[in-house]
């Protein structure tokens, strides 16, 4: 009887363990959407109708950059943010592409140098080697006679 009643006690704990676990279903550390650079896809439905936003221009003139309207300056801050982010990743990943063909190249010269080398002692090597062939035919003549 105490074995079954230990086992129970156990199960009950292992339950009380994994319930526990689970008690939170999303904690606060890790959100559910991550914060993305373009804006969230509106329901037709639920977005107000007319335009985005209201400028006030003459007739007939360019709007000027400089003075846009109030509903337009929302969010210009973040977005210029993210703008300087894409631009300086951009930027980051130029310079890297610009010292990976650098090292290319230079591993290539240097690859290029050493075969030049190889050939150079080959084409050495077999000249020394004519010249210590007709250094022993010449001895060999001079002991002949």
């Amino acid at each position: 009887m105490s074995s079954l009643a230990f086992a129970s006690v156990v199960e009950e704990s292992l339950f009380f363990i994994i319930v526990d676990c689970f008690h939170q279903q999303n904690p606060p550390e890790f959100p559910k959407r991550r914060p993305g650079t373009k804006p969230r896809k509106k329901r037709a439905s639920l977005r107000p109708r007319g335009p985005y936003v209201w400028v006030q221009y003459v007739p007939g003139e360019p709007i000027p950059a400089s003075r846009p309207n109030e509903g337009s300056v929302q969010g210009r801050k973040r977005k210029k943010r993210i703008r300087q982010k894409k631009a300086f990743i951009l930027a980051e990943k130029k310079k890297r592409k610009a010292q990976l063909a650098e090292a290319r190249k230079k591993r290539d010269m240097k690859r290029i140098e050493r075969k030049m080398a190889a050939v150079a002692r080959e084409k050495a090597w077999a000249e020394r080697l004519i010249e210590l062939q007709q250094l022993e035919e010449k001895k060999k003549a001079a002991a002949m006679a």
